[in-house]
């Protein structure tokens, strides 16, 4: 089986604190070793960013912030997905809708897909 190139973690409530930040840390650290190239940090919760780290630089994450566009180079080259959007499934989710919505023209996952 071939290593997944791109993964993203999107933290949950018990994601935070030192413990939770070693777990993750050592996560990313599992998935550099199987030859995954990019990590995304997905915090929908507190922070509202993603942080994108790659396995040529694990502890140097680029960070994306609302109104940016995040990417996950070198995994998926010339991709890249408003950050924004994920915030909006995220108050969606709070709203109670699922299923899927449609966004700026696509289908979008909406809620049912997160975890």
């Amino acid at each position: 089986m071939r290593p997944r190139r791109f993964a993203a973690e999107v933290r949950s409530e018990d994601d935070y604190g030192p413990a939770a930040e070693r777990a993750t840390a050592a996560k990313r650290a599992d998935y550099f070793a199987a030859g995954t190239q990019v990590v995304w940090d997905v915090d929908v919760l507190r922070e509202g960013l993603i942080q994108t780290y790659r396995a040529t630089a694990p502890d140097a994450p680029t960070v994306y912030r609302r109104g940016d566009p995040a990417e996950a180079a070198p995994a998926v080259p010339g991709w890249s997905f408003p950050v924004d959007e994920i915030f909006e499934w995220r108050t969606c989710e709070r709203a109670g809708a699922s299923g899927l919505r449609r966004s700026q023209g696509r289908a979008a996952p909406g809620p049912a897909g997160h975890r």
